[in-house]
């Protein structure tokens, strides 16, 4: 089974959840784009309209392999502008009293479509869907989440978190990104294979970020925390909301390993996701009404199960609650915001057809709503996730 051959292949689409007015201190924009990430797209138009990229507000961080419309607003701007490229195009639909914010979607609408789908596959979807129709499936940020990852040296939140400003610092100008050409990937190869030696990273630096952070390396050799909080605020935001994820993650996770017979599971970039099958009507509601809260150093979690959960996974990284109010750098901070154990699609239909691209295989298409923070790309997960027999013992 492939996913995401063509960009109109996953196609998304942001559900606005406030009226739009036709003036208004905010103007609001529709930015339909392919193959574009939506930060990077922003910071251009920034540069485009010479604003500031705080000066733009948006709901949600729209995937790059896929065709997407988003809302987004651009305050300060005077008079409104429409502009149109190859792969993506600004239009003025009207104005908000407020800045743009996910808070501000009600769902997101998609139309997916599976190719190389298999018999027995098809099949698998078949059976399965129902039960996703009936009881959803558990709610996990995606791998999308985890770009900031860095499998060898783990979250640089994390990092931060724990006073390691060195090991923060060093993901942040080592990580390797999808994204970086040949030339950045081994640039950032020699600086992890000779971190420490500054002058040496300093003659190898090409990109200004990296002259500038290890001249100032050069001449201050531990002088960490003002190199940190020069990283822009979105991007570290973005280190901060991967964390954040991670250990929501780990807290369902665990929930669902101490209460699921015979679970379903799926190999994931920074844990694997496990899932129930379906849900009793004895445990439908309750479940169905479950919210956990991302941890940060301020946060209601009164459900005593989850909350014995998440204290645990705390003190298994070595992190207490107060630890994420960060005072030396403060560009971006932890929020608490609570978010559903599970998550049920609204109008879920499929439909197979003969594929068009892989011959003697199936086309299946998804048609969809999930509400806002969920991810699409989960419930395919669930979908064709695989039974296993047991659960290793660092799952209970």
């Amino acid at each position: 089974m492939k996913i995401k051959v063509l960009p109109e292949d996953f196609y998304v689409e942001e559900i606005l959840g406030t009226p739009i007015s036709s003036k208004g201190p905010t103007g609001l924009y529709l930015l339909e784009k392919k193959g574009e990430n939506t930060i990077e797209l922003l910071l251009e138009i920034s540069k485009r309209l010479r604003l500031p990229f705080s000066n733009f507000g948006y709901g949600g961080r729209k995937d790059k392999h896929a065709f997407t419309r988003q809302y987004i607003t651009v305050q300060d701007n005077k008079k409104p502008v429409d502009i149109k490229e190859k792969n993506w195009s600004l239009t003025h639909v009207g104005y908000l009293d407020r800045p743009m914010g996910p808070d501000l979607i009600d769902a997101n609408r998609f139309s997916i479509v599976l190719r190389g789908v298999s018999d027995q596959e098809a099949d698998t979807a078949q059976r399965e869907i129902p039960k996703i129709r009936d009881s959803g499936f558990a709610n996990y940020f995606d791998d999308q989440r985890f770009g900031t990852f860095d499998k060898n040296q783990g979250f640089l939140a994390e990092k931060i978190l724990k006073k390691h400003f060195n090991g923060a610092l060093k993901i942040y100008l080592t990580h390797l990104s999808s994204t970086d050409d040949k030339k950045a990937r081994e640039e950032k190869g020699f600086f992890y294979e000779n971190w420490g030696d500054w002058q040496r990273c300093l003659q190898k630096a090409v990109s200004q970020t990296a002259r500038s952070a290890f001249a100032h390396l050069a001449a201050k050799p531990k002088d960490f925390i003002p190199l940190l909080r020069k990283i822009p605020p979105h991007e570290l935001t973005l280190h901060f909301s991967a964390y954040q994820g991670y250990l929501w993650n780990e807290t369902l996770r665990r929930f669902l390993a101490q209460n699921v017979q015979g679970p379903l599971t799926h190999k994931g970039l920074a844990g694997d996701y496990i899932f129930f099958d379906i849900l009793e009507p004895a445990l439908r509601a309750d479940w169905l009404n479950l919210a956990i809260p991302t941890i940060a150093s301020k946060m209601d979690i009164s459900d005593e199960r989850t909350r014995k959960i998440a204290e645990m996974v705390l003190q298994e990284n070595g992190l207490t609650t107060p630890m994420f109010n960060i005072t030396k750098i403060r560009q971006a901070y932890f929020k608490s915001t609570q978010r559903k154990a599970v998550a049920v699609p609204e109008g879920l239909t499929e439909e197979a057809s003969a594929d068009d691209l892989y011959p003697g295989s199936k086309k299946m298409v998804l048609k969809f709503s999930l509400a806002r923070g969920s991810y699409a790309t989960m419930l395919i997960k669930r979908i064709f996730a695989p039974k296993i027999i047991d659960l290793s013992s660092d799952f209970r």
